[in-house]
């Protein structure tokens, strides 16, 4: 497994950059990181990049690589794992995409509590938070590799449903009137 920071990989800022990471496991921080003057690294400002927000974005990079899972470190889980149910339970969860987000697959990914991360690594777990500070402290990439060995097994649920939007018309029936026209239509937004 290799620590990779952030995942992020922007024209300022580049975890990846020089990684070889076909078929490998990675671990990042989820958010973005800041440097001592407060600039997000991505953008070089206070205000933060797409990457800060964004973990799609960083499991797309992250499958562009080659990289095999992405362990996402997410120290308030519990609250993720609580907007996660409700999006699910009130229906939420379920939203429409269309046919090129279905062709651009992320990486296979696992959300992972700080505990869980540090018993996962154990003693790496040092090297692990002493890359994340010189992330910060020096504004530049840093990675470590952690002999790990990992085994996942990962059986998505995912289900179709194919569909378009509707659209009818009744002709007017008074012969003065031929041309204006009842539309009628029909869409998914209630979906999502």
């Amino acid at each position: 497994m290799i620590f990779l920071g952030y995942g992020i990989d922007s024209d300022n800022y580049s975890d990846f950059e020089g990684q070889d990471l076909s078929g490998k496991d990675i671990l990042i921080f989820g958010g973005e990181p800041q440097d001592r003057r407060g600039n997000y690294l991505s953008t070089g400002t206070t205000e933060p990049g797409p990457w800060a927000d964004s973990v799609e974005l960083k499991l797309r990079a992250a499958r562009e690589r080659g990289v095999r899972s992405v362990f996402v470190v997410d120290p308030n889980i519990r609250d993720s794992l609580a907007e996660v149910r409700r999006r699910v339970i009130n229906g939420r969860g379920m939203t429409m995409v269309d046919a090129q987000a279905a062709e651009n697959p992320m990486a296979n990914s696992i959300f992972i509590s700080t505990d869980l991360a540090r018993n996962l690594l154990g003693s790496n777990f040092k090297k692990v938070v002493k890359a994340r500070k010189k992330i910060v402290k020096k504004g530049k990439p840093a990675s470590v590799t952690i002999p790990v060995d990992v085994s996942l097994t990962q059986m998505p649920d995912m289900r179709g449903l194919d569909g378009v939007n509707v659209l009818g018309y009744l002709e007017g029936s008074d012969p003065e009137l031929r041309n204006e026209l009842l539309i009628v239509s029909a869409l998914y937004d209630h979906i999502g």
